[in-house]
């Protein structure tokens, strides 16, 4: 009779699991249905203005999703896919293909950097994991897994804002994309886009967290107090002052 009841309640916890993670996947879909349904942001931009300054606008959106970030308490970083579409009046038009924001603490996913999901979406929003002719704008310099991505998604181009000193790949830290050449795929990259802008931003995430630290509301591991001199680092050659 025991055994019975105990095997009754193991099938009642087994099927509880199966609900939740249905429920769970269902959700995801519903959100990334709901996102690719959603009508695109166009931008037109003046057919004079430079490289560097439509770099600046398209890069403010990304800020946008990093200043939502840290809002979440997550470290501020943000990122956007964007591509150029034709225009018929003489000026530049691009579209905001997807957003993205670090969610690696709420998703308990170390893989959920911002520019990963911006790419995720960009591919369910143009039904292609091929995200041709596309760029991609971080605030931060790519690491190494989010750099290989955007290889693997085809994006045309790589634009960032501040340099990342422990693990910029583009060559910051490494300079990925020159140890080989892609077998398959070249991506331009470019930085220091709003550098002051990004690096601002995360410098003053971090001196919150101090703060929330000597009040005893929440150490900082090491890798936290890492990034923190990584991030005053980075201002130094700006002028900033590190303390």
């Amino acid at each position: 009779m025991l055994n019975h009841i105990h095997s009754l309640r193991r099938f009642d916890r087994g099927l509880l699991s199966l609900l939740v993670l249905f429920a769970l996947a269902s959700k995801t879909f519903t959100c990334a249905l709901a996102f690719a349904r959603r009508k695109p942001h166009h931008i037109l931009l003046p057919s004079t203005l430079s490289s560097d300054e439509i770099h600046a606008k398209l890069m403010k959106f990304a800020l946008e999703e990093a200043r939502e970030a840290g809002k979440m308490g997550e470290v501020p970083i943000g990122a956007v896919i964007t591509r150029e579409l034709p225009s018929s009046d003489g000026s530049r038009k691009f579209e905001i293909v997807s957003r993205g924001r670090n969610l690696v603490e709420t998703r308990s996913d170390a893989s959920a950097h911002a520019e990963l999901q911006a790419m995720r979406k960009a591919a369910l929003s143009m039904k292609n994991w091929r995200l041709l002719n596309t760029t991609l704008y971080s605030t931060l310099e790519p690491c190494p897994m989010c750099l290989a991505a955007a290889q693997a998604f085809r994006c045309k181009s790589v634009v960032y804002g501040a340099p990342d000193l422990r693990l910029g790949a583009v060559k910051t830290h490494i300079k990925l994309l020159e140890m080989a050449k892609h077998p398959y795929h070249d991506i331009e990259a470019s930085g220091n886009v709003l550098e002051e802008e990004s690096a601002t931003m995360m410098k003053d995430f971090f001196r919150e967290r101090r703060k929330q630290n000597r009040k005893g509301q929440k150490l900082l591991g090491g890798e936290e107090k890492s990034m923190i001199r990584r991030i005053l680092q980075t201002l130094n050659p700006l002028g900033r002052s590190s303390q």
